[in-house]
């Protein structure tokens, strides 16, 4: 019988690629980590890791073995908290991350109305984009995400997980109100060829920025980057160019020497959904708090800038 806090030591050697990080986060000193290694090989009479000067290396068992940790070390953690879940009648915990637009918009609503049907829950909030938070709710370390991708991009998800979605978001055009576009009812991407751009950096919202523009016959002229939508609007009421970002800001604030147009529909769009694991344990904490999520979509969407709603949480909408 397998040891499952070696097997513990070693995935996070594995995972980490290096003895002294795996020793950091498990709070244990490098020779202890080692010391489990070793004990577990010499308890399957196998070699796990090859280790040189420049780091370690997963032997073709030790890969094997990882799968196997992987997956005994998530029914073990959901065994616990199914356990736990059953003796306190539905009380435990549960952890959410959410992208920062989603963290101002639709994930307080719902983590109030949560707060008031399950006070026996505790609920652990952070903010991660995507690329950040999806391999934590794969590894299990976060029950949900609020997440997005772009359809543009063309990935793939991860067959593991599940994308519920809450909204498609048709990007906007902000504008400096003075500007000669600020007037129009639909905007074109090829209207905006000879503009200076204020985007994203390095992240998936630029790359399916930068896609669309190629799409639409040029390469965004960029000259100001951020990731805070509200900074971006600053940046526009400076005169440092355009920006394209999701109809979403809308619901928190537009400053009022912006405005946003839309883009034509199917130009760029971001889905955000909810992502939890496909086959993984499922608390009533978990179903409700999706159940809310769907709840606060369905009202975030502004008249001149609505989001295209599922079926689902359109139906709340008309409650």
């Amino acid at each position: 019988m397998l040891d499952v806090d070696r097997l513990r030591v070693f995935r996070e050697v594995a995972t980490l690629g290096s003895f002294t990080a795996a020793a950091r986060k498990l709070s244990f000193t490098q020779p202890g980590v080692s010391h489990h290694v070793k004990q577990l090989e010499r308890e399957l009479g196998v070699t796990l890791l090859e280790r040189s000067p420049r780091g370690i290396r997963l032997t073709p068992a030790g890969g094997a073995l990882l799968e196997h940790a992987d997956a005994v070390l998530l029914r073990l953690a959901d065994a616990e908290r199914d356990t736990i879940e059953v003796a306190r009648q539905g009380g435990g915990r549960l952890s959410l991350l959410s992208f920062p637009t989603g963290a101002a918009t639709v994930v307080p609503p719902a983590v109030a109305a949560f707060r008031e049907r399950r006070p026996d829950v505790r609920l652990e909030l952070a903010e991660a984009d995507p690329p950040l938070a999806v391999p934590r709710v794969v590894n299990g370390e976060i029950d949900l995400a609020v997440a997005y991708h772009y359809p543009i991009l063309q990935g793939a998800h991860e067959p593991a997980l599940q994308w519920e979605e809450l909204f498609a978001d048709s990007m906007a055009v902000c504008l400096p109100a003075t500007h000669r576009l600020a007037d129009e009812d639909e905007l074109e991407l090829e209207q905006l060829s000879d503009e200076v751009f204020a985007a994203p950096y390095d992240c998936v919202c630029r790359d399916a920025l930068v896609q669309a523009c190629r799409q639409a016959g040029f390469t965004p002229d960029v000259a100001s980057e951020t990731n805070d939508y509200m900074a971006m609007q600053g940046l526009v009421a400076s005169g440092i160019g355009v920006a394209v970002m999701p109809r979403l800001v809308a619901s928190i604030a537009i400053r009022p020497e912006v405005v946003l147009r839309p883009l034509r529909t199917g130009t760029l769009t971001r889905v955000v959904a909810v992502v939890s694991r496909r086959d993984g344990f499922e608390s009533l904490a978990t179903r409700t708090m999706q159940e809310l999520l769907h709840e606060a979509a369905a009202t975030l969407a502004t008249p001149a800038l609505p989001l295209d709603a599922p079926l689902r949480a359109a139906a709340f909408a008309r409650r």
